[in-house]
């Protein structure tokens, strides 16, 4: 029996519920409230049906969602309104950036050397420097991406067009082929008649 209701629960559909929820119920509530209100009691005092009752504390610490916390060196694409893409704005000169995290890594990459050469274990904060500029320069090379989606689909169809335009001029000379030999066979019936013509005149 027990290997039965194993095996169930390993090939249902959906994951079992936690065990834990099957505490979440009235009288519990009632217990924890009652205990609460009679004195302070530790969690690890509880019993441990009512451990499950009592929320975590809230955490202290700092976290990061949906992104890095990377400082971005260059500005954000300015959206028009009137559009669904974002759009940059004219004084965004991406050569310029580019030759400036350029520069700004070839400047951190020669200190990043001379820290090593005078105190190595000062090295991390020229790191995270570093990889500050390369994950910017990444994210900016990710701004042409759309552009190249475009040239590319630009260069497939140009492709297309031009495959179908040979295709096209096969088959016209393929046309012309056929008439050609159609219009002789029809020259040589004309002539095979007119000659049969004259011999039976005489």
């Amino acid at each position: 029996m027990a290997d039965t209701n194993q095996q169930r629960a390993v090939t249902a559909a959906f994951a079992s519920l936690p065990p834990l929820w099957e505490h979440f119920t009235r009288e519990n509530l009632d217990r924890l409230e009652q205990i609460k209100t009679e004195a302070s009691t530790d969690k690890n005092d509880l019993p441990p049906e009512l451990r499950f009752l009592v929320p975590p504390e809230t955490p202290t610490g700092q976290y990061s969602m949906f992104e890095q916390g990377i400082e971005q060196l260059y500005p954000d694409p300015v959206t028009d309104p009137e559009q669904d893409t974002p759009k940059p704005s004219p004084p965004l000169n991406h050569a310029y950036y580019f030759l400036k995290i350029s520069k700004s890594l070839l400047l951190n990459f020669l200190e990043f050397v001379g820290i090593l050469s005078v105190s190595p274990e000062q090295f991390e904060s020229k790191v995270e420097d570093m990889r500050n500029l390369f994950i910017n320069a990444h994210h900016f090379l990710n701004l042409y991406r759309p552009h190249q989606a475009r040239e590319s689909l630009i260069m497939m169809l140009e492709e297309q067009l031009a495959r179908s335009k040979e295709e096209i001029n096969r088959m016209e000379m393929f046309k012309a082929d056929i008439e050609i030999t159609l219009n002789q066979l029809e020259a040589e019936g004309k002539q095979i008649g007119s000659a049969a013509q004259t011999e039976g005149v005489c």
